[in-house]
């Protein structure tokens, strides 16, 4: 007697699913350039009052990255690329306030788009593709409410990736940035009581400010 082999429909779903998510990590694939870029914040201070405007600059008239796996400079005139940031609430500072915690000006053009959360105000901006002979940018952040923040770049790579309009195409690529402060004002987020410094995991943020990935700011 021959036996049939069932598959219940619930565990059939599941089996294709998982095929499904095995057969996406199959197909994935490094970045052919990475990139880290620096980017100038001015004026460096430990202190700031509100409505003042503190500048975050992007500089790259020439339309060259260095990758950073070859450390060969890369042209890169027929691509968009991406940049965010984000200014948190680290301590003394109001939750989910109306109208978020700063505002955002572009002193040199690019569309950004703005978000706001419980702890956070943040930004967006994508420049390139309209932008006849330059990719640098300059964004400032201007506070709204008194208290201890940060500004933030996030860690997780941006898509370079090719103009629409562009016949010439572009690899698979990922850019990160760095500020190039002198000091991040670790001396201002250790001054936070340990209590309610809200992290996770202990030392995280003082990791990122070495890496220069954050910057620590009183608002007074």
């Amino acid at each position: 007697m021959r036996h049939k082999l069932t598959i219940p429909i619930a565990a059939l779903n599941v089996l294709l699913l998982t095929t499904a998510f095995q057969c996406e990590k199959d197909v994935e694939a490094d970045p052919t350039y990475t990139f880290k870029e620096p980017v100038h914040l001015y004026p460096e201070q430990k202190s700031y009052h509100i409505g003042d405007t503190i500048w975050l600059e992007y500089r790259n008239p020439g339309r060259t990255m260095v990758d950073q796996r070859t450390n060969q400079r890369i042209a890169v005139d027929t691509v968009s690329i991406q940049f965010q940031l984000s200014y948190n609430s680290r301590y003394d500072a109001p939750v989910s306030p109306a109208g978020g915690f700063c505002d955002f000006v572009t002193a040199t053009g690019g569309r950004i788009t703005g978000y706001t959360s419980h702890f956070g105000t943040g930004a967006f901006l994508e420049v390139g593709c309209d932008a006849p002979r330059s990719y640098s940018f300059k964004v400032g952040v201007v506070p709204k409410i008194k208290g201890v923040y940060s500004i933030d770049l996030p860690v997780v790579p941006r898509e370079v990736r090719a103009c629409p309009n562009r016949r010439t195409g572009f690899p698979l690529s990922a850019i990160e940035y760095r500020f190039t402060v002198a000091d991040g004002n670790k001396d201002v987020y250790l001054a936070i009581p340990p209590q309610q410094r809200g992290e996770s995991v202990r030392g995280h943020t003082e990791q990122q400010i070495d890496n220069k990935l954050v910057f620590m700011l009183k608002v007074e």
